[in-house]
């Protein structure tokens, strides 16, 4: 029970530190001769310094019982997690843990009295979340009863209703909690299987390359969900660059999107300078994210030429352009 130390500052006055054990309620300490505050133990400079200081812990709060299967068998190596609900938006970081016994007794301290979120997790099981009101100096017993294995399948669609292959499911909250975590991808078939989801309101994410990321609210209580996803929409522009009087082909130059929104009145023209494509030899061939229902276009210019820009269009698809550029005659 005893603990030394070289990393103290020359001067103690008002020096606090936090006593930490997990079967054992938090200590704050404070080196003062003068100051008391609230909560802490004070403790005298000169003692800390001569090794004399005393600090008395209270014991954690032990939440007990048992695991129990939803067929009443004991569940063993199930893990049994304990964490405020003020911290429940941050993830798992901030619990206390355990891991139940052969006949699926479980011993967990808590260093807090308040509300907490006890969620219990076990192989081939569904997972378990209430809310209990931790109280000192003990609880009350508290049985669990999981309940029976299931399994959720689902698929991920296109708007068009063709499968989407490859496309990830993540889970980004459980009823209102960031206490579990769960990934999946979908087959050729666009198909996924969720085995053992938990009961309540599921919030996912869903995303696959060439899609918009999407979030869908399920009921972990469902067999069978639908989840759909929208394309980005590309415009695939190539063609041939020349000088306009040689009829040569350009070797080096540029293209850029340019787009605005059509229900906007005298809505300036707008233009991507963090993407820049690349053209050589004369030829270009550039795969654009547009903007759909917007007006989009593309600019092409080259060193010591005029720039031109091409038909405005709407919607995605093949543009093929070719363009003359003339020279820049300069001021």
């Amino acid at each position: 029970g005893r603990w030394t130390t070289t990393q103290l500052p020359a001067t103690l006055s008002e020096f606090q530190f936090l006593v930490n054990q997990p079967e054992f309620r938090p200590v704050l300490a404070i080196a003062s001769t003068e100051i008391a505050q609230s909560g802490a133990v004070t403790l005298n400079p000169a003692e800390l310094v001569a090794g004399r200081s005393v600090i008395r812990m209270q014991s954690a709060v032990r939440l007990t019982r048992f695991v129990r299967s939803a067929s009443g068998l004991p569940v063993p190596n199930a893990i049994v997690r304990a964490q405020a609900t003020e911290t429940l938006e941050a993830g798992t970081g901030g619990g206390t843990s355990a891991s139940t016994g052969p006949q699926g007794e479980f011993v967990l301290p808590v260093a807090e009295t308040g509300p907490f979120a006890l969620l219990v997790t076990a192989s081939n099981q569904v997972p378990w979340l209430q809310t209990i009101n931790v109280e000192a100096p003990t609880n009350r017993p508290i049985q669990v009863t999981l309940t029976a294995p299931r399994v959720m399948r689902g698929s991920v669609m296109d708007r068009e209703g063709q499968p989407v292959a490859q496309a990830r499911l993540r889970l980004n909250s459980w009823n209102e909690t960031r206490l579990l975590s769960f990934e999946a991808e979908t087959d050729e078939r666009g198909t996924f299987v969720w085995e053992n989801p938990p009961s309540g309101s599921l919030r996912v994410n869903v995303s696959a390359a060439d899609y918009y990321s999407t979030q869908d609210s399920i009921s972990g209580d469902a067999t069978n969900v639908k989840l759909s996803i929208q394309r980005i929409p590309y415009a695939l522009a190539s063609g041939t660059v020349v000088d306009a009087e040689t009829k040569q082909g350009i070797e080096s130059f540029s293209v850029l999107h340019l787009w605005r929104y059509t229900n906007v009145v005298d809505d300036p023209i707008r233009w991507k300078r963090y993407r820049e494509y690349q053209g050589r030899g004369g030829r270009y061939s550039a795969r654009m994210r547009i903007y759909l229902q917007e007006q989009n276009a593309f600019l092409v210019a080259g060193p010591g030429y005029m720039p031109i820009r091409s038909e405005p269009f709407v919607g995605p698809g093949p543009r093929t352009n070719h363009f003359e550029l003339r020279r820049d005659p300069g001021i």
